[in-house]
């Protein structure tokens, strides 16, 4: 019969199936070294992981960016009380309403650059959920064809079979 591809949304997993037996073939989203495989043959329960790939440069990607989260929200801080500091300075005529001005566009993009690095941060948490994929349904383990994640978005690679 025909073959249905899927993309389950929040999950690692990709898979074709086979609409009369329900035959799944596994397919990682990310290229990785395989660390763990659900055992050949085995029964696994949904979302009981099948495949765990090694989520070590995401990892430092992640602890990068939150670094940069971290001094990005530093700088927001600081901006924001200047400009608060600015906006007491302005009623009691210390400064120009000009001043006042360039102190708040400081503060709006320091909020922006902060909010982008967050941003960002969330996106490498996204894409660290790839590194696991899990059952989509209590299934059995039929074959582990490929034991070295060979993947790229031109030629991917059936990591196993399940039923």
């Amino acid at each position: 019969m025909n073959s249905i591809s899927k993309f389950l949304l929040g999950s690692a997993l990709l898979y074709s199936t086979s609409a009369i037996a329900q035959n799944m073939d596994i397919y990682a989203q990310v290229s990785s070294k395989i660390t763990y495989t659900a055992k050949l043959h085995s029964s696994v329960k949904k979302d009981d992981v099948l495949i765990k790939l090694d989520d070590k440069r995401i990892k430092y990607k992640i602890l990068a960016q939150q670094a940069k989260v971290n001094l990005a929200k530093l700088f927001y801080d600081d901006a924001n009380k200047n400009y608060i500091e600015d906006k007491e300075l302005l009623d009691k005529t210390v400064i120009s309403q000009r001043d006042l001005d360039i102190s708040m566009l400081k503060n709006f993009k320091t909020k922006y650059e902060y909010e982008e690095q967050e941003a960002i941060l969330n996106r490498y948490k996204e894409i660290q959920k790839l590194y696991t994929i899990t059952a989509p349904y209590n299934c059995k383990v039929e074959s582990i064809p490929n034991k070295i994640n060979t993947t790229n978005i031109n030629n991917a690679k059936i990591l196993m079979k399940i039923k």
